[in-house]
């Protein structure tokens, strides 16, 4: 028997120091294994949801600004702080700028130029509509070609040059360049709801094609249907999450919604009449006349349904009301509410 205060018998010492973990059955092993893939999968799975839902819109929203003030700047135009935009500013060119040709309406592709010199416009609206084969230019009057245009003026037109043969290099296995493949993607315009203004479908870019690249950028024009008022139907597609989600709430819009289109020179206002949820290959949906309608000149909406899925499409179809030039006041409906 111990004494008090005296040490415990060595059959009371702890055994633990003295023993060995035993080594992880082979089971064990692959289950821990099995455990660490679902969790580092888990991991990457969040980081891409994270990615496709935050970052995407993110980085969408910076694309967007810099494609707004790039068009605004070749179309000399400015937004307003309620986002809708202005009029083309009237341009003067300088007589160290080099002649332009510019659009059938005569508004001008280069940037604003301090006044160092008059400056005439060969060609504009009236000029386009008579002449429809003309080349419209900006030139200056100090400029050697101002001096012969000069004389042409009565006549009203300049004569085009023809256009020269072009000889095809050899095939070559480079890949074009990253600016080079950029600009494939081209702005047209832009798209305005005022039903989804808080859902950010305002002065949302039109591109066109509709491409992953195209609508990474804003909402895209089918290649191959008709153009913003004209005769047919003008069709555009748009992403419902990622990318900005241009037309994430178009279950939201109602008949005689207003979707007001902006190109460079115009103003395009449309009226929707009705929707439907079709599946991916109902094509017909992009048809001249997809709908019965006593308009010619239609604009369809398309994004993949339900959220989250491309089970099914979402499609929404309205005709044009109005059309209104873009050097005149902004169409009175961007200013409604419902």
């Amino acid at each position: 028997m111990t004494q008090p205060g005296t040490n415990r018998h060595e059959d009371d010492a702890p055994l633990s120091a003295n023993r060995r973990t035993p080594n992880p059955s082979p089971k064990s092993r692959v289950l821990s294994f099995v455990g660490e893939i679902f969790i580092t999968l888990g991991v990457v799975l969040g980081l891409f949801i994270v990615w496709q839902n935050w970052w995407t819109d993110v980085a969408n929203e910076k694309v967007v600004k810099q494609e707004r003030s790039a068009v605004l700047d070749d179309w000399g135009a400015t937004m307003g702080p309620d986002g809708i935009i202005g009029p083309p500013q009237p341009i003067v060119v300088s007589p160290t700028t080099q002649p332009r040709a510019v659009g059938a309406t005569g508004s001008a592709i280069t940037k604003p130029h301090a006044h160092r010199g008059a400056a005439v416009v060969v060609g504009g609206p009236q000029f386009a509509q008579t002449h429809s084969n003309a080349t419209p230019v900006f030139l200056t009057m100090q400029d050697p070609i101002a001096m012969a245009a000069k004389s042409l003026l009565p006549q009203g037109r300049l004569p085009v040059p023809k256009p020269t043969k072009h000889v095809a290099n050899k095939p070559t296995s480079r890949k074009p360049s990253t600016s080079a493949r950029a600009k494939k993607v081209q702005t047209i315009g832009f798209m305005y709801a005022p039903a989804l203004r808080k859902q950010r479908l305002w002065a949302t870019p039109i591109v066109q094609g509709t491409s992953e690249r195209a609508l990474a950028r804003g909402v895209g024009h089918y290649a191959g249907s008709a153009a913003f008022g004209g005769i047919g139907n003008a069709a555009v597609a748009g992403h419902r999450t990622t990318h900005g989600a241009p037309f994430r709430h178009i279950d939201s819009f109602k008949r005689g919604d207003h979707v007001i289109v902006r190109v460079r020179d115009k103003w395009f206002v449309y009226v929707l009449d009705r929707s439907k949820i079709v599946r991916p290959k109902e094509h017909w949906v992009l048809r001249a006349r997809p709908i019965k309608s006593n308009s010619g000149r239609l604009l369809t909406l398309t994004t993949c349904h339900p959220l989250h899925s491309a089970a099914r499409r979402f499609v929404w179809w309205g005709h044009l009301v109005r059309t209104l030039p873009a050097s005149g006041p902004a169409p009175a409906e961007l200013k409604m509410k419902r």
